[in-house]
């Protein structure tokens, strides 16, 4: 056979294993549900293209120990989907027993269950660590000639490049949608393919420290220069991601590998690459976007500040890793088994614990984490001797160590992304031999290692088939089935279906106990609303479907204690139904908690429903509570309100004076201190107080505004003016100054100078020119300077802009400015 024929598989090979590490980052950062499917085709094809040539040439195979890290999770993995007696399951998962039990037995769903708590997210797993082994597998084995291994490298380096390109044409041609097609959920400073910056960071990173190692180990300078260049601009995509994880772990990579270079006393160009990258990537990221860049990397300048991030959600997620401590959730589970412990940031949902080691747990178990965790460290010794004194695979393996330390605060291996890179870059480095360490094991590979490498591309198939579709699939298919209607029976013999396979989904559960409330079956929704709360404690939402359904049942005073637990979790939607039950039942106690807030937004809601009787009945059983000093003065202040709402200013003054002075210094009493003096004709001593005040605090506009109304009212409209020019350099926002300019004219018509009150009426309908009541000030305006036609037509353009009342209110306006208008023209041939 011709010696170009005995490579071409192997090039076949290189070429799907270049194409998985460019073609995932562009599934939207390997987040879409098929990307699995894609990585695992990429992986099979280059696995079973290697395997093909090595069985035609009878090449020999090498084995490296870091593929028995795969092999083992792949063992466990699918040990996890074997079905176990309940006995069993409630010994080595106590938790997933309880979730049985509780949620599944009495539904029918008796059957026995494995340890993963999702077995499609498990399939997916298996998926995944079938294609990332066959990966770094293909290019252990690449690896170990010159000119794969460079291409390869060249490839990792190059795709981050494209992906930090495509970010900065988004940014300099100010999209917000990718290639003006895919928007995504939220904003990203750098819009890239991915849609998380954290992800994007991760994945640049690694393919800057790559091309930063190929530069030091460049055989040329031009070569040194041009991957130092790549290096640049994909360490620029870093810090104009904003991720300050990535950040981090990308500024210490780079110093590490300095530091390599200094020890191994290398200059010249190669050996200051790494600090120039360093200096050029931190001045270029800064010039463009310094003020955002330096606001974000001080939320975590202090340790406090660095406790106020994700580091403080850690021991919620210990508490869901130690509930699993036994066997885990199972790989992939994270995402629906750890809702049971979820007690913080309630509008997100948590895929992955944004930290590696308690991923590991959840997902493992204590056990099994720590033995994973003593062979990563073994392996990870070995590479290092391995690679002793070769700089290219040393620096390679920093920018693995790079992206290790940056999956203790984020997360970006958990998606198809940078996973496929990482195994390339892994199994680069592990083919690296060294001449003190024993010749590593090769076997040749004949038809049996043909019929293995198929043999894995089938279980690989096999897993992505069973994964497929997702939980999100299922949510979204129960969901149309609800929207469509129709009998309870079928729909509920579909949501056993998908619950069956994803039992710990709270979604499904939440479906069916929405739909039954809305059917108004309150017994039965309320048995599924249970089911929801067991997976989700902290649910507003099925709080209130409670609520609703023990009022329908004849429970009352249990569902207001339902309406105030979804209070306080967050959903403050039902706070009129609360209230309007409270009244019927008289229990006003029932609805206070002991935390600051709560009663003031209750009082309020009573305030808007012109419900005063209501607001004193919730203040009258709040001094009868326990309550802490915190919100027993909250109930002070709201005597004050709930004073002047009675018009008794008298309380007012009486209650502001008992208030401590940390409580009066607010700008909401300290005017309704001024407004009350003012009206029980103390307006001279409101003034002179305000007015100390105002000084004091010339940025409070809410303040000055107020002084300017009550020295306009007592004949001052010079005074009130110079109060408005000390706070107009505050003034923020059109509403704000719109305010400000018509306050003003307001002044100046009370003098009686029209012109001056135009110009400021004219600015304000500037800054709005949407509201008619400007265009009618200004008409009256006009009126009063003797302009009719002007006014007229301010008139009109109000009216355009009004309702069909506020418009049609303005018909005598229109006709007595037209008559006057006619009277004032005089006939051409008149005497």
């Amino acid at each position: 056979m011709p010696s170009q024929d005995s490579t071409r598989w192997w090039y076949a090979a290189e070429a799907l294993v270049a194409l998985a590490v460019v073609s995932l980052p562009m599934t939207l950062g390997g987040a879409l549900d098929w990307s699995v499917a894609l990585l695992v085709v990429l992986a099979a094809g280059a696995l079973l293209s290697w395997a093909v040539g090595a069985w035609k040439h009878r090449r020999r195979a090498t084995w490296h120990p870091f593929l028995w890290i795969p092999v083992g999770l792949l063992g466990v993995a699918l040990l996890s989907q074997l079905p176990l007696p309940p006995s069993v399951l409630a010994v080595l998962s106590p938790t997933h027993a309880e979730l049985r039990d509780f949620s599944l037995v009495p539904l029918g769903l008796e059957r026995w269950r494995p340890i993963t708590v999702d077995a499609p997210s498990t399939w997916r797993a298996i998926a995944r660590i079938v294609a990332l082994a066959s990966l770094a597998f293909v290019t252990l084995q690449l690896g170990r000639l010159e000119g794969p291994k460079r291409r390869l490298l060249g490839v990792v380096a190059i795709s981050g490049v494209i992906v930090a390109v495509v970010g900065f044409g988004h940014l300099l041609a100010g999209a917000d949608t990718l290639f003006g097609l895919h928007h995504f959920y939220g904003s990203v400073p750098l819009l890239s393919f991915f849609g998380n910056t954290n992800h994007l960071s991760a994945y640049l990173a690694l393919s800057g420290s790559v091309a930063l190692a190929l530069s030091v180990d460049a055989s040329s300078r031009e070569s040194a220069i041009g991957w130092g260049a790549l290096a640049l601009v994909c360490g620029a995509g870093v810090f104009l991601s904003f991720s300050r994880g990535g950040i981090g772990a990308f500024v210490a990579t780079l110093a590490l590998v300095g530091v390599l270079m200094i020890s191994r006393r290398r200059g010249g160009v190669r050996g200051a690459v790494p600090w120039l990258v360093i200096g050029a990537t931190m001045l270029f990221a800064l010039s463009l976007a310094s003020e955002p860049l330096l606001e974000r990397l001080a939320s975590v300048s202090t340790v406090d500040r660095l406790k106020q991030t994700k580091i403080e959600l850690w021991p919620m997620f210990w508490d869901g890793a130690s509930a699993y401590s036994r066997a885990g959730m199972g790989l992939g589970a994270f995402e629906l088994a750890f809702t049971r412990f979820q007690t913080s940031q309630l509008d997100v949902t948590f895929t992955h614990p944004e930290n590696l080691a308690l991923q590991w747990m959840s997902e493992l178990g204590m056990p099994l984490f720590v033995m994973l965790l003593a062979g990563v460290g073994l392996v990870s010794l070995q590479l290092w001797r391995q690679t002793r004194g070769a700089l290219l695979e040393q620096v390679l393996l920093l920018s693995l160590f790079g992206v290790a330390l940056h999956e203790l605060f984020d997360f970006a291996l958990e998606l198809n992304a940078l996973p496929p890179a990482v195994a390339v870059v892994l199994g680069l480095v592990a083919s690296r031999e060294s001449s003190k360490l024993p010749e590593p094991r090769r076997s040749m590979v004949r038809r049996g290692g043909l019929v293995l490498a198929g043999a894995i591309a089938g279980v690989g198939f096999w897993a992505v088939s069973m994964g497929l579709p997702s939980h999100r699939r299922a949510e979204d298919a129960l969901a149309e089935v609800v929207k469509g209607g129709g009998d309870v029976a079928p729909i509920r013999e579909r949501a056993l279906t998908l619950i069956d396979r994803h039992p710990a989904d709270w979604v499904l559960y939440a479906l069916i106990a929405n739909h039954l409330a809305a059917e108004r079956t309150p017994r039965d929704a309320l048995a599924w609303v249970n089911r929801v709360l067991f997976l989700r404690p902290k649910d507003a939402r099925a709080h209130t479907v409670a609520a609703r359904a023990l009022l329908v049942l004849g429970q009352p005073s249990q569902a207001l204690l339902e309406y105030k637990t979804a209070w306080v979790i967050g959903d403050e939607s039902t706070l009129d139904e609360g209230l309007m039950l409270a009244a019927k039942l008289g229990s006003w106690d029932r609805l206070l908690v002991d935390t600051p807030g709560l009663l003031t937004r209750l009082w309020d809601r009573t305030r808007k429903l012109n419900r005063p009787d209501d607001g004193r009945a919730l203040l009258d059983a709040a001094q009868l509570l326990p309550l802490s000093p915190a919100v027993l003065l909250e109930a002070q202040v709201l005597e004050v309100w709930q004073s002047n709402v009675r018009g008794d200013l008298a309380s007012v003054l009486s209650r502001l004076d008992a208030l401590p002075v940390e409580s009066t210094a607010q700008s909401e009493l300290i005017i309704l201190r001024a407004r009350t003096l003012t009206a029980v004709g103390r307006g001279a001593e409101a003034i002179t107080q305000l007015d100390a005040l105002a000084r004091k605090a010339p940025q409070d506009v809410d303040l000055a505004m107020t002084l300017a109304d009550l020295l306009a009212k007592e004949g001052r409209p010079a005074q009130a003016r110079a109060a408005l020019d000390r706070v107009r350099p505050f003034v923020t926002g059109s509403r704000a100054r719109s305010a400000l300019f018509q306050t003003e004219a307001t002044l100046w018509m009370q003098e009686e100078r029209w012109g001056r009150a135009l110009d400021s009426l004219q600015t304000a309908a500037r800054i709005e020119p949407g509201v008619p009541y400007l265009h009618y000030r200004l008409a009256e305006c006009l009126e009063r300077m003797g302009s009719l036609h002007s006014a007229l037509d301010e008139v009109r353009k109000g009216r355009v802009l009004d309702s069909p009342a506020g418009a049609k209110a303005q018909d005598a306006w229109v006709d007595r400015l037209e008559a006057a208008m006619t009277r004032a023209i005089v006939p051409l041939d008149s005497p």
